[in-house]
């Protein structure tokens, strides 16, 4: 009563989901179409990880284009699709072809570049001079820690509507025009320290557990508005998570001991409230 009802996902979110990191090209994705209707195996979700080009996180690896700036909303039509992902509108409509449903990988950070993006770093000058990022209490740029996942990179401000707004538009062509069916909305636990502040004011300790709802969230509101059925998959949530309703309780390894805290976590949040959760097979 609180924090929201649970949000009812739709009726295709109930089937069996495949995912693969090593499913990083469109001819291995085809493969795996072509096993699915060789063999018969029930699917209804495909969720690719290995997709982008790991540094701006919505453009397709391989893809050729022309860095533009920072307030950019790329189109379709801006890409020439090369190497590992020739077609990706073509591999979307082969996945709704047979019946299944597409979504993507994301994080919701300005990566520490490993690959000098030129894109990547006109977004980071564009995000820091709008005040788009997670700030130091200074009013310095937030930076994750460097030795944890993504460390140095930045944190995008979704308390903040403009930023959230700016950060979520350069992924509407893949919503509006590729065709895919949602993100899976990793990370959100990136914001440590007491001293970490956001635009609304939260702060440290308030700000970390919040942040990955608010984060989530703005995919899941942004992409319905696009595709009505449109779901998030989280790992970290709070109090809120039930309002972009589809969880997974975290990388585990394939052993008995992860099966049964599996179990366990997935019956601790459906105690909690979050009723719709899944986990790693």
């Amino acid at each position: 009563s609180v924090t929201g009802k649970p949000v009812i996902p739709p009726v295709w979110a109930f089937g069996p989901w495949i995912s693969a990191n090593e499913w990083d090209s469109q001819s291995k994705v085809m493969e795996q179409l072509e096993q699915i209707r060789k063999y018969d195996i029930p699917t209804s979700v495909i969720v690719l990880e290995a997709w982008s080009d790991e540094e701006t996180f919505y453009v397709f690896n391989d893809a050729v284009y022309t860095s533009q700036e920072g307030d950019w909303v790329p189109k379709l039509s801006d890409f020439k699709f090369t190497g590992r992902w020739p077609d990706p509108k073509g591999m979307a409509d082969a996945i709704h072809n047979d019946g299944m449903k597409l979504m993507l990988w994301q994080i919701p950070v300005l990566r520490s570049s490993v690959n000098g993006n030129e894109q990547l770093s006109r977004d980071k000058s564009y995000a820091i001079k709008k005040g788009y990022v997670i700030r130091n209490s200074d009013g310095s740029p937030y930076l994750m820690p460097q030795n944890t996942w993504f460390g140095n990179s930045l944190l995008v401000d979704f308390t903040n509507y403009d930023a959230s707004q700016w950060f979520l538009n350069k992924r509407r062509y893949l919503l509006e025009e590729i065709g895919i069916d949602g993100f899976k909305t990793d990370g959100g636990e990136f914001v440590w320290g007491r001293n970490t502040t956001a635009d609304n004011g939260l702060s440290g300790i308030a700000l970390r557990n919040i942040y990955p709802d608010i984060y989530a969230q703005a995919y899941f509101d942004y992409s319905r508005k696009i595709v009505p059925d449109a779901i998030t998959f989280s790992r970290a949530g709070g109090a809120a998570m039930q309002n972009h309703p589809i969880c997974w309780i975290g990388d585990q390894r394939s052993t008995s001991e992860a099966f049964r805290d599996a179990i366990l976590a997935t019956q601790s949040a459906s105690m909690s409230g979050i009723p719709f959760v899944a986990w790693d097979i």
